[in-house]
C-alpha cells in the first residue's frame, strides 16, 4: 500500500518488489496509509469477533 506519484513510485518500485510481492500504489501521498488503516479496523473487528467466540465457546465447557 504506497502513496505517492507516479513518477516517484515507479523510480522505487523496483527496491519494493524486493520487499513484496503486491505493490499497490494507492493515490497521493498518504493514500497508502488510508489503506492501511481500513485494512487495521477490518482486522480488529475480525479478532474481537474470534475472542468473543473464544469466550462463549468456553463457558459451556
Amino acid at each position: 500500500m504506497v502513496g505517492g506519484e507516479q513518477g516517484d513510485f515507479d523510480a522505487v518500485e523496483p527496491v519494493l518488489r524486493v520487499l513484496g510481492k503486491n505493490i499497490i500504489l494507492q493515490g497521493k501521498a498518504g493514500a497508502g496509509q488510508h489503506t492501511k488503516m481500513c485494512n487495521q479496523i477490518a482486522i480488529a473487528a475480525n479478532m474481537v469477533g474470534v475472542c468473543e467466540a473464544m469466550i462463549y465457546a468456553k463457558r459451556p465447557g
